[in-house]
């Protein structure tokens, strides 16, 4: 059936280390009230978030009036209120002073080629948001794109070195193609990364010319679980600073993501985005795949509303991007989606402001079936931009279902929910024993079991909801703190920058923090099992390969009918696939009912042998405790859970 892969695995210096289920820790939350697990007022917790006011807070009678709120210069941390619309007014600020021109003898010389780059129509125009669509199910791959800041440890196996923590990411967050900017890495150091990594990450990389290992550098990583790394090739557009990578789909698609990282001196920006449309626009290079996707750090940003001060950027610079992007006929999906949204991925911790630099770009097509747009800390250390990301699909894509939920070990282990399971169990067994034998339509213990196992996992299900870890509510109370700070017009531009700044740090404290316990888990399971005979040690040493995806199924009675021959949708497939294999069970079976019943009386006419007394007594006797306890431990761990969603674990934790 069409579905993701399985998460990666995470690394704690040792190529071999897997990760725990699920790709990674799960903090074992405390057996907490429901009251106690609600997130609590953001606005009482402003002193936890390291945000006070300057002032005394506005009392709810002056917080109610209009006018003083708009005209308020207090730094009181407004959470609750609800998100602004697009700004107006002065506060659009849309057409500011460019930024100063580097000029004199350190200005960079070279020539320029104007009248080969035709000027996009209608630079300075805002293209119209498209609406929000409904969001689908197909298979997908999530791509992403993150500056690193460096290669950290040049010991490829010190804690400190970076691409550890690529590892785990790109296995934590199920990265299918993740283009890294600042990788600071040479020939050497790739062959050394990729040869530790070699079982679950290929790496494609170009270092700058001048300083391999000292600035710059871009790699386009490919996670071998899911996509096919072994048939994907690159293309080497400008060294240093921009490469493709070319994936290989179903059905003979394919999938281009052109990985960029621009200067930040805005003359070599703009130089940057001329040699990337002239390499493209050779007609030496015709054969080279155009990119459905451009990601990366661009150093620049195309509106006012991606800073934080606001403010525009070089137009120049600006308008040889969008001569770019309209040659390759790339838009910015995020912005599209979201045409008054503030989200930054960059925050400079010396003056607090924060840009939106690092975007993806994609075509119309590609755009119009990607979903799940995000920007997001990455807890690894000594990088100071937000990773952006978004699940890319294309036209003939499988469906996929919902999934199936399961309940989770923690939620066993919950001290309230394993008291309600006792109480289940004991008007399961009282109802059970009010039957004595006897059965009906509604009442049989077939029924009394289904009911038992559907209070059980809607239960489980409302406490999972409950028992969120404090960690991870901390990320979410931040998140949301952050997301109304940036979006309230109502506040100080020079309150709000430094309101962000404190909120943007806190989150990314609180990702590292989670990261580093996905590590220090990982490190203990790799303790414990990773020099013993185990199932987890035993897949060490196998192979990673994408999983196969089936995109389609054919039905094979539309052979000349007018009926659709092909399905897509993964429940159809199912049902299909059911149908089929009950087919195969009635070949050469009479399918009249009364001659088959005929048939089965004469055959059971002449067997002759029968159940001994003895036999027929153990058969018709109850099955003890002590013989499910063993059928229990007989029985093989870790296996996937049934329709109903219970797992082995949770009939262990029944006896």
């Amino acid at each position: 059936m069409p579905g993701q892969t399985t998460a990666l695995h995470a690394d704690d210096g040792d190529p071999t280390t897997e990760g725990g289920p699920n790709g990674g820790s799960t903090q074992e939350p405390r057996g907490e009230r429901a009251e106690d697990a609600a997130l609590p007022r953001l606005e009482n917790r402003a002193s936890n978030l390291g945000i006070g006011p300057s002032r005394p807070t506005p009392n709810a009678a002056s917080e109610s009036s209009e006018s003083q709120c708009a005209h308020s210069t207090q730094s009181t941390l407004y959470i609750n209120r609800p998100i602004p619309g697009p700004p107006t007014g002065a506060q659009c600020a849309p057409e500011q002073q460019n930024a100063a021109q580097p000029t004199g003898s350190s200005a960079p010389q070279r020539r320029r080629h104007d009248q080969h780059l035709p000027q996009p129509a209608g630079a300075g125009c805002r293209a119209k948001p498209k609406p929000r669509t409904r969001k689908t199910l197909r298979a997908a791959v999530t791509i992403a794109s993150l500056n690193i800041s460096g290669f950290g440890s040049n010991n490829i196996y010190h804690p400190n070195n970076k691409w550890l923590h690529v590892n785990q990411l790109m296995r934590d967050k199920k990265i299918g193609i993740l283009a890294i900017q600042e990788t600071h890495l040479d020939e050497l150091h790739r062959q050394k990364i990729e040869e530790l990594f070699q079982q679950r990450l290929r790496i494609f990389a170009t270092a700058d010319p001048d300083h391999p290992t000292g600035k710059g550098g871009v790699a386009m990583v490919l996670n071998k679980e899911i996509v096919d790394a072994a048939t994907a090739t690159e293309t080497v557009v400008k060294e240093g600073k921009a490469m493709s990578v070319t994936i290989h789909l179903k059905q003979g698609k394919q999938l281009t993501v052109l990985g960029v990282y621009a200067p930040n001196n805005p003359i070599q920006n703009e130089y940057l985005w001329e040699d990337i449309y002239e390499f493209y626009n050779n007609p030496l290079n015709r054969k080279v795949p155009r990119p459905d996707m451009m990601v990366g750090d661009f150093n620049i940003v195309e509106q006012a509303i991606d800073r934080m001060p606001q403010h525009d950027d070089r137009r120049e610079t600006v308008a040889r991007l969008e001569t770019l992007k309209a040659h390759l006929h790339l838009q910015d999906g995020w912005r599209q989606l979201n045409s008054t949204e503030r989200a930054y991925t960059y925050h400079q911790k010396a003056t607090g402001s924060q840009s939106r630099i690092d975007r993806i770009y994609a075509t119309e097509r590609v755009c119009a079936q990607a979903r799940e747009w995000k920007t997001r800390p990455t807890g690894i250390p000594n990088t100071d931009h937000m990773m952006v990301s978004v699940s890319a699909t294309l036209e003939g894509a499988p469906n996929q279902g919902p999934g199936r939920r399961t309940i989770p070990l923690y939620v066993l282990k919950d001290q309230r929910m394993r008291e309600y399971m006792a109480k289940c169990m004991k008007e399961a067994l009282k109802d059970l024993d009010t039957l004595r034998g006897w059965r009906s339509a509604q009442d049989n213990p077939q029924h009394i079991l289904h009911r038992f196992k559907m209070d059980v996992r809607n239960e489980a299900i409302k406490r999972q909801k409950r028992m969120v870890p404090v960690l991870i509510r901390d990320l979410q109370a931040t998140e949301t703190a952050l997301k109304e700070i940036q979006a309230n017009a109502s506040i100080a531009e020079s309150d709000r920058v430094r309101q962000a700044s404190v909120l943007t740090e806190r989150l990314r404290a609180l990702e590292k923090k989670r990261h580093d316990q996905t590590r220090k888990d990982v490190k203990l399971k790799n303790r414990l099992e990773g020099e013993t005979i185990s199932k987890s040690w035993c897949r060490l040493g196998k192979e990673k390969a994408p999983r196969d995806v089936i995109y389609t199924l054919r039905r094979p009675d539309t052979e000349g009918v007018n009926e659709e021959r092909y399905k897509k949708d993964s429940k159809r497939m199912a049902d299909l696939a059911r149908e089929y294999h009950d087919s195969l069970q009635l070949q050469g079976l009479e399918t009249n009912e009364l001659k088959r019943i005929h048939c089965e009386t004469i055959v059971l006419g002449n067997v002759t042998t029968a159940a001994t007394k003895e036999q027929r007594d153990d058969l018709a006797s109850s099955i003890s405790k002590s013989e499910v306890a063993l059928a229990l431990k007989k029985s093989k761990k870790n296996s996937a859970a049934g329709l109903d969603g219970l797992t082995y674990e949770f009939w262990t934790e029944m006896q």
